[in-house]
């Protein structure tokens, strides 16, 4: 058996790569929504791995990612929209794996 705080470690990690949050929700106000249809889960996929690795890469605790998907298509997938407090919407479509680590270096501004 392991250890209550290897245990702890453990279940920190699952909660970024399975809950795709890598924050308390307290510490939360920057959100990227990630929206595919059931056509495009393998990309989307691509997408919120990029993303969180470069999240936890930047150490970007006050954004969380979240995963949505749809049966119909959706124009431009997977498409990223951006929420940021006191600013609009930003929506990005056509985002690869490399585009969407640029999507978050920007929020580290």
């Amino acid at each position: 058996m392991k250890s209550s705080t290897e245990l702890d470690a453990i279940r920190d990690k699952l909660r970024v790569f399975i809950g795709y949050s890598c924050a308390i929700d307290e510490k939360i106000d920057t959100k990227v929504l990630v929206r595919m249809s059931d056509d495009c889960v393998k990309a989307a996929d691509e997408v919120i791995r990029a993303c969180m690795s470069e999240i936890e890469k930047l150490d970007l605790e006050h954004v969380k990612v979240t995963k949505l998907g749809s049966v119909t298509k959706i124009d431009g997938e997977p498409v990223v929209e951006v929420t940021v407090p006191g600013k609009e919407k930003v929506v990005y479509k056509n985002v690869n794996a490399n585009s969407a680590r640029e999507i978050i270096a920007k929020l580290n501004k």
